[in-house]
């Protein structure tokens, strides 16, 4: 008698056994799929990233680790002023010479062309800053004003005792009587 109730219940075991390994399969089919899914759209998205990203890349405009966007050149340039975020004013500077843009004092030091670097001084809020060994499309940030608004310097181009690039500035927070140039 025994046995038969060990044979019952063993009998038992099995079928729930089956039944919970029935249900378990179905689960992880339905997570595999869905795993199948998720990895289909990263791949899009990245496939789209990598097109938006060339893109940018061949008019001109480098993705910085921050996510920010700096034009190396006049189409590059344009392509930011399109997009909107920000006001852009141009500078070209000769050593020695004191410069104001965007409400900011700009006087370039040191330019050396073969290294592609310059050495040059902001001024901005009673305070100066050096700036020193600032290579081509590299951005200087600071802040500047009573809003603390973030302004980026990046240099383009550097010649013989010249320097040639751009600041810009958050949209709306132009400095009073800082003429808008296209």
């Amino acid at each position: 008698m025994k046995t038969l109730s060990n044979q019952i219940a063993a009998k038992a075991d099995t079928q729930q056994v089956q039944t919970i390994k029935t249900e378990a399969d179905t689960k992880f089919a339905g997570v595999s799929q869905d795993i199948d899914q998720v990895k289909e759209e990263v791949r899009t998205s990245k496939e789209d990233l990598d097109k938006a990203k060339a893109e940018l890349t061949r008019l001109g405009v480098v993705v910085t680790d921050q996510g920010g966007m700096i034009a190396t050149n006049g189409v590059a340039l344009r392509e930011l002023r399109r997009r909107g975020e920000r006001e852009f004013f141009t500078f070209d500077i000769r050593k020695k010479q004191k410069m104001s843009v965007a409400g900011i004092s700009l006087e370039l030091r040191k330019a050396d062309v073969k290294k592609q670097f310059v050495d040059f001084k902001v001024s901005v809020d009673d305070r100066t800053m050096d700036q020193k060994q600032i290579y081509v499309n590299r951005p200087v940030n600071f802040y500047a004003g009573r809003d603390r608004v973030p302004y980026e310097v990046v240099v383009n181009e550097v010649r013989k005792d010249q320097m040639i690039g751009y600041i810009s500035v958050p949209k709306g927070f132009t400095p009073p009587g800082v003429e808008l140039t296209r």
